[in-house]
């Protein structure tokens, strides 16, 4: 079975159709396109509403948009069948209106990217395209890779799977290898941060720039969730001995998870006894007590 066989089955001409790869050259931005398609729909719209002037010809000579992200060397998983109801003339700039997107570019990469005007395209989701094959349906990708928009009816892109449950957003890891930095503690995936939200115990902070390391415990009505994101918001969460360093350089880990019952007089007990083990208090570590 072909990607085309489904527009077939589901009555899309394969000539209407364009498909697309999105793999952003950003880092940060690549990582976190895939939870946008997942679930902030109209943010992963407006990254694929304007393009570079090839693409746009590519856009003007179709009805629909077939759209993917790569996942890993010459596969894609599908996100959605989107119509294109239109396209009007816009500023270069008129895709950093979107906040979300903004966050996650860089500077340089915004500079390179801007032009002085545009076409945007509008469109909406095909809602009974296969919407449960969101993030399931994962397909081969012909060479070369960096051909990252196809003609469907000049391509042959096999399914070579379809996952039981979404692979945009994968599972979160065992707590104990999960590593965050300072960057990404506003833009956790919803499926990791409704478990963070139910996480008690104890986290590590380090400054990469010279090791320094402070430990804190999270407990309370959103458990390591609302302590961390306190940082994501500040850089320092209200820490005295982090309020003069850059939260850039900061990393995260959790020492270790208690039970969601945990007494609070237990968990600070916890903490005291890893900021003992590992040496934290100031002047050797971070914290102040």
């Amino acid at each position: 079975m072909e990607f085309n066989d489904l527009l077939h089955k589901a009555g899309y001409a394969p000539a209407s159709v364009l498909i697309m790869r999105h793999r952003p050259s950003d880092p940060l931005l690549r990582k976190a396109l895939r939870r946008l398609a997942l679930e902030d729909e109209q943010s992963f719209m407006d990254y694929q509403s304007s393009h570079g002037p090839r693409t746009e010809a590519a856009c003007r000579r179709v009805e629909f948009i077939a759209s993917f992200v790569a996942d890993g060397s010459n596969r894609a998983l599908f996100v959605g069948l989107f119509r294109i109801t239109g396209s009007e003339r816009v500023e270069g700039s008129r895709w950093l209106t979107n906040p979300r997107l903004r966050e996650l570019v860089d500077p340089d990469v915004r500079e390179r990217r801007d032009r002085s005007e545009l076409l945007w395209f509008h469109q909406e989701r095909v809602q009974s395209f296969y919407p449960e094959w969101t993030g399931c349906l994962c397909v081969a990708w012909p060479p070369p890779e960096r051909a990252w928009f196809r003609r469907a009816e000049r391509n042959v892109l096999p399914v070579i799977a379809i996952h039981e449950e979404q692979a945009l957003v994968p599972r979160l890891a065992d707590w104990d290898q999960l590593v965050f930095g300072w960057q990404e503690l506003n833009n956790l995936p919803r499926r990791h941060s409704d478990l963070l939200e139910s996480w008690r115990g104890i986290y590590l902070i380090k400054d990469l720039k010279d090791g320094r390391c402070y430990v804190g415990s999270a407990y309370g009505q959103d458990n390591l969730l609302g302590r961390w994101l306190s940082y994501g918001r500040s850089g320092h969460g209200g820490n005295v001995l982090l309020r003069d360093r850059t939260a850039e350089t900061f990393q995260f880990s959790i020492l270790e998870r208690l039970a969601e019952t945990a007494d609070p007089r237990q968990v600070i007990a916890r903490e005291n006894s890893w900021k003992s083990r590992l040496g934290t208090r100031a002047p050797h570590g971070l914290n102040a007590n």
